[in-house]
């Protein structure tokens, strides 16, 4: 992921994971090369799903990498969750400000719909 961001947005990726601790990434992108690019920015904790041939996960303890992986996990949840609820899968508006906007009504719509959700747990909970 690191070094396919890097190729694709160019220099912006300096000040992106300038600040990066941790990285935890899709298994397509586990090789080395992108975990050299990693601890070349500063990066402690890096962690792929998928592991290929000679490459280890580089944390500075087990529980950090069970933290990293589990955040994924949750992550992709989310994702998947708003990609089926809201037809996310593909944006026929056209140009980045319409991608743009699609995606942040598509997560304000999400947010709400979990808010709402919630909201109504309370509320059965509380006549009960």
């Amino acid at each position: 992921m690191i070094h396919s961001c890097m190729k694709s947005v160019g220099s912006d990726t300096k000040g992106l994971w300038s600040d990066a601790s941790d990285v935890v990434t899709d298994g397509g992108y586990a090789s080395l090369k992108n975990q050299e690019i990693a601890k070349g920015r500063g990066v402690v904790n890096i962690v792929f799903n998928k592991i290929v041939g000679s490459l280890k996960n580089i944390t500075t303890s087990l529980n950090m990498e069970t933290r990293l992986k589990k955040w994924r996990s949750g992550i992709e949840a989310v994702i998947s969750n708003v990609k089926r609820g809201f037809k996310l899968f593909r944006c026929d508006w056209k140009g980045k400000g319409h991608f743009d906007a699609k995606v942040l009504w598509s997560v304000i719509a999400y947010n709400i719909r979990v808010m709402t959700s919630l909201l109504l747990d309370e509320l059965t909970l509380q006549s009960q």
